[in-house]
């Protein structure tokens, strides 16, 4: 066993040197102790070692952790020093035995990087109040168990937390960005709570693969990327506030969900193809700024009733259901166009019976 004692302002290779040799593994140290006085552990100064410890000073001054410095280590545990305010891309990666990284309420933690902690068995750790950004991949396939995300931060990289073991997601205040995939596949992940208003952007596949029963979406929400909340057929209740700021839902955004209800903000402007399409939605208001209505975007749901508006330039072939349309109502007869392509033709032809779009659509009806 090979103990190594770590002093000096020391970036960990260059005090190293003249003492290691790094050609030959009976060389590399098994445990290490880093002095107090250490602010910066270099960029891929322990990866793929047999390192089974790493004990810090108590008094530690350690400041960043670079990036890939304990990739493929054999740490099982480490305890971060509160001093610490970077750690960086892949730093921990693929630690095969690393399962608790402990993480103090006092930390002055702010950055978790790309692949910080990808692909370990870490279960259990502790986000402080510092953090303001976590990185892509940097927890993903790992069994964390993190439920509420401080205040401060802002942002959740891509597939930051795909197929982790989270139950139930709190995100703060600050909250601004979720990456895509961020949460994929979190397939133990039931509950979804914004507690703060200033989240703008929610990514592609996010939530994609969860169980997610009830979803409220916090008026600052903009843009919902393509397939987002896809496939979720423990989704039924879906709550977008009046006052939203919601423009655009991209395709198969809430596919194959189980919302039974539906009113879209007048801030929506643009639904992608399939956003709703086989859903239980039965009335929907479209809201009056909407200007796109992609194709098949509600198809095969149990719509019977919608209001469409005045300002609305397209809507795709067999964006709305079968067969089953009883009403179309809208702010302005001059302005409404109802063509053949919408809707199949059983549909269209009960449109025409029941409410008479015969004097706006006659170049369709041949």
């Amino acid at each position: 066993m090979v103990t190594t004692f770590i002093y000096g302002p020391g970036l960990y290779k260059e005090f190293f040197d003249d003492e290691i040799d790094y050609n030959s593994y009976e060389g590399y140290p098994t445990q290490v102790i880093v002095g107090s006085n250490v602010i910066h552990i270099r960029e891929y100064a322990f990866q793929d070692i047999s390192l089974a410890l790493c004990v810090t000073d108590e008094d530690s001054e350690l400041e960043t952790i670079g990036e890939h410095a304990f990739s493929g280590t054999n740490l099982a545990e480490f305890i971060l020093p509160n001093s610490v305010t970077h750690i960086g891309n892949h730093a921990f990666e693929k630690c095969k035995n690393l399962t608790h990284f402990d993480i103090s309420f006092n930390s002055q933690l702010e950055r978790i990087g790309d692949y910080a902690f990808y692909d370990t068995p870490i279960y259990s750790t502790f986000v402080p109040d510092s953090i303001r950004y976590i990185g892509d991949y940097a927890f993903a396939k790992t069994n964390v168990l993190i439920h509420r995300f401080p205040n401060k931060l802002i942002n959740i990289g891509a597939h930051a937390f795909e197929e982790t073991m989270i139950l139930v997601l709190i995100l703060g205040e600050s909250i601004e960005y979720i990456g895509e995939y961020a949460f994929h596949n979190a397939s133990l992940l039931i509950q979804i709570h914004f507690l703060g208003n200033k989240l703008i952007n929610i990514g592609a596949y996010a939530f994609e693969g969860t169980k997610v029963s009830v979803l409220t979406l916090p008026s600052s929400l903009s843009f919902i990327g393509e397939f987002a909340f896809n496939n979720i057929n423990t989704l039924t209740t879906l709550t977008i506030p009046e006052t939203s700021q919601l423009k655009t839902i991209e395709r198969y955004a809430f596919h194959n969900t189980s919302i039974n209800s539906l009113t879209l903000p007048n801030s929506v402007e643009y639904i992608g193809s399939y956003a709703f399409y086989n859903t239980n939605i039965p009335i929907i208001n479209l809201g009056t700024n909407l200007r796109t209505i992609e194709d098949h975007a509600f198809y095969n749901t149990d719509i019977s009733n919608f209001t469409l508006h005045t300002d609305i330039d397209k809507i795709g072939p067999r964006a709305f259901p079968h067969s089953n349309i009883l009403l179309v109502s809208h702010t302005n007869n001059d302005s409404i166009l109802i063509t053949r392509e919408m809707f199949d033709e059983n549909a269209y032809r009960n449109l025409l019976n029941i409410y008479n779009f015969t004097k706006y659509n006659e170049r369709f009806l041949n």
